[in-house]
């Protein structure tokens, strides 16, 4: 694999959107999958000790705006709120802690110490947030 200079582009593909920055001669090209609105944003700078303002030494950003609409909007809301915990709720959320709290205790008598370990129990402690979030998240509030 040939090395990259610095005015060749990047490109990630994840389904049909694109987002394109440009900073200074040095391009990344992202996409998505849908529809964006483009910007652009421009500032000039002299060159070094010269003073003059040109099209050469001019850093072009361009941004792009994607649609932000009720769907989008309902699930922001959704997961930055606070959810308080329900009375049936809270005998679930303890044995998803607990359980994970015994598979942690087998990792750490089971594996020596060691960054995958420290891995290990964060991806642990990560995948019982989630479950906990899911609860949390994702169930109508009984009355």
């Amino acid at each position: 694999m040939e090395p990259r200079t610095q005015d060749q582009a990047t490109e990630q593909s994840f389904g049909g959107q694109a987002k394109e920055q440009s900073f200074g001669g040095q391009a990344k090209e992202q996409s998505f999958g849908g529809q964006a609105k483009e910007q652009s944003f421009g500032s000039s700078h002299g060159a070094s000790g010269s003073g003059a303002n040109t099209t050469d030494d001019r850093e072009v950003v361009r941004a792009i705006s994607y649609p932000f609409g009720d769907r989008q909007r309902a699930e922001l809301d959704q997961q930055f709120t606070y959810h308080p915990p329900q009375p049936n709720q809270l005998p679930r959320y303890e044995a998803i802690r607990q359980k994970a709290r015994e598979l942690a205790e087998l990792y750490v008598t089971s594996t020596p110490p060691s960054r995958e370990q420290s891995l290990a129990i964060t991806n642990l402690q990560t995948s019982a947030f989630w479950a906990n979030a899911a609860i949390a998240r994702n169930e109508v509030p009984s009355l």
